[in-house]
């Protein structure tokens, strides 16, 4: 990410609670999931927008990474520590010193300027990650998916749709497919796809399917988007 969008994100950080309203019922399924997974374990949690998928209060130790200092400044918890910093290099995270990352909705914020270097940014937050956890630790993915034939749509798209949203000052939003995060996971975690474990979430209510990029102007029925919202919980090998 460069200046202009960690410009956007710093300038729609007091509207992004409210669009984050419309995917509470994402987030309780997801509660439930990670609550046991994070407690009394070290956990960073990148990008959230100050809106925990999980109970910070079960850790024993929450730190928020986020390259927009606005939207750090959105989390009242003081037991959480904040770092402004870039999800693919984590800087001020050291290295096999956290028990879990968590990405939740935010991976399809974090790209490039072409497809190619999109994909190639996938794989070094996945790279990062695997910098900064423990062996053993977990990677958790919360992420919108399109299925094959959306994402082959927008990947060809790709270039018209960075324009337009840059016209209304809005960074790239490129959402990926299970089959390409599973790929990277197993390339740059080093762990086996049929490993990682892939829950898929129901969705309930009308939502905003851009991610929050236009906080409060965008909702869709959820029988109407076309993709998927999963959970992908990866494990870091024990050993090489």
């Amino acid at each position: 990410m460069g200046d202009n969008e960690k410009s956007h994100f710093n300038a729609i950080a007091g509207k992004y609670h409210e669009t984050a309203k419309s995917w509470e019922t994402l987030y309780v399924q997801t509660r439930q999931l990670l609550n046991p997974i994070v407690t009394g374990k070290r956990v960073a949690d990148v990008g959230n927008g100050g809106v925990f998928v999980f109970d910070p209060g079960l850790t024993k130790k929450t730190t928020c990474l986020d390259i927009a200092e606005s939207m750090l400044a959105q989390i009242q918890d003081d037991r959480v520590e904040k770092i402004v910093t870039d999800a693919r290099s984590m800087d001020g995270i050291a290295d096999e010193s956290v028990d879990a990352i968590v990405f939740n909705f935010s991976l399809h914020h974090i790209n490039g300027s072409n497809v190619r270097e999109s994909l190639q940014t996938l794989e070094d937050v996945i790279s990062a990650s695997n910098r900064k956890l423990v062996r053993g630790g977990k990677l958790i993915i919360g992420e919108p998916v399109f299925n094959r034939l959306m994402f082959t749509l927008q990947s060809l798209l790709f270039p018209v749709t960075k324009l337009i949203l840059a016209t209304f000052g809005v960074s790239m939003i490129y959402q990926f497919s299970q089959t390409v995060i599973l790929e990277k996971l197993a390339r740059c975690l080093l762990c086996r796809p049929e490993s990682v474990m892939v829950h898929e979430l129901e969705i309930r209510n009308s939502f905003d399917p851009l991610g929050g990029s236009f906080p409060g102007t965008i909702k869709i029925p959820g029988w109407f988007y076309p993709g998927r919202f999963l959970v992908f919980i990866a494990t870091k090998p024990e050993a090489d």
